[in-house]
């Protein structure tokens, strides 16, 4: 009755240099590593005070790249982090 499940789970620091700004939430992409930048999609999102995020339900023959935006309360994307591979 158990099922094996593949759960990647990404955790980030805040940056510093947002101090003087407010950060509403982070909005994490992914991609496959074969694939283009450009094939980066939005996965999720988490609130501004959340440093880490689970990705679920993946499958197990297939590796992933995640990169995260911060979004300010002016609605303001910040530029992409450094990618993380699993």
């Amino acid at each position: 009755m158990f099922r094996k499940e593949k759960i990647n789970r990404i955790s980030w620091q805040k940056n510093p240099l947002n101090e003087p700004v407010t950060i509403s939430y982070c909005n994490i992409y992914r991609k496959r590593t074969d694939q283009d930048d450009s094939a980066y999609k939005r996965i999720g999102s988490v609130t501004g005070g959340t440093v880490e995020y689970q990705d679920r339900r993946l499958s197990f023959s297939e590796s992933y790249v995640y990169v995260i935006r911060a979004v300010d309360s002016g609605g303001y994307e910040s530029g992409t982090s450094n990618p993380v591979r699993e």
